[in-house]
């Protein structure tokens, strides 16, 4: 990986397809349109950030330079998700089972602007993600999944002070909610027995996943007042959802990153960088 990035660090080719796509995305900021190249060079660009990606945002071990969360950042947001060419290419390399590529493109930028410490940035360019429709989604599978993306795209732009954690809760109790109603209609219109329990399995992963979610939303609602320990709570969800997700390690690396980045969101929050203080005055009060 590390041979990898070298290159794309300073393959002269590779550094001028970046520096155009930082170009495209400054114009982009300004207000201008966001200018394309060829597929084929386009193409170049997504593996790069593929590569990317997986290295800034699955790399747990290393110190990541800062220039590389930039240039992840910078490649993605130079382009316009709600472009149909886009939008092919970028499910070409990024593509995962019943996932919305508009969601898993915020999902990314979301995780990119936590992981390189960059909240306020990344905040104020959630402010653009819009919510789905979710009546366009042709099953239950695709809906639990997608609405578990939006809950964590919300309690990281957590806008109007706790409105974004508030709606993140409430679509997860909407899916605790129309599971009895859906869930069973949905895997009973599967006749292949196999493909059958592995959806179940899907589900019961996305489940957990969704736990996480409400679990840190709790968390960062209640502060003081929750009970429960909340790391670990994350942990432990998210290696029975890995176990279940067996098959996909797509998505397996999905879990990793919000794994990292939901306790991130406990370390950033104010309970977590005061909780020291609160267990020295209960000891000398």
């Amino acid at each position: 990986m590390k041979d990898i990035l070298q290159y794309v660090l300073h393959d002269d080719e590779i550094r001028s397809y970046v520096q155009d796509r930082k170009l495209a995305f400054l114009k982009g900021e300004l207000g201008y349109s966001i200018p394309y190249n060829t597929p084929d060079i386009d193409r170049k660009i997504l593996k790069i950030e593929y590569l990317l990606l997986n290295k800034v945002l699955t790399d747990y071990t290393e110190s990541i330079e800062d220039s590389l969360y930039d240039i992840a950042y910078s490649l993605l947001k130079s382009y316009d998700i709600k472009s149909e060419y886009f939008i092919d290419l970028f499910e070409e390399f990024f593509g995962l089972i019943s996932i919305d590529p508009y969601s898993l493109y915020y999902f990314y930028i979301a995780s990119l602007g936590l992981k390189g410490d960059n909240t306020i940035r990344v905040r104020l360019d959630l402010k653009e993600y819009i919510a789905k429709d979710y009546d366009e989604f042709e099953n239950w599978q695709e809906i639990v999944s997608n609405k578990t993306f939006e809950a964590f795209i919300l309690l990281v732009r957590k806008d109007n002070g706790y409105a974004d954690i508030r709606h993140s809760l409430e679509l997860i109790a909407d899916l605790k909610t129309s599971q009895k109603e859906f869930e069973s209609e949905y895997l009973r219109q599967i006749h292949d027995y196999p493909e059958e329990i592995e959806s179940a399995e899907l589900l019961l992963g996305w489940y957990h996943i969704s736990k996480t979610i409400t679990e840190t939303a709790d968390y960062l609602t209640m502060g003081y007042s929750y009970k429960g320990k909340l790391e670990s709570e994350i942990r432990i969800h998210s290696e029975v959802a890995k176990k279940l997700f067996s098959n996909y390690p797509k998505l397996q690396s999905i879990v990793n990153i919000m794994e990292y980045n939901l306790i991130l969101l406990q370390n950033n929050s104010i309970w977590y960088s005061t909780d020291a203080i609160q267990m020295v005055s209960g000891l000398l009060f």
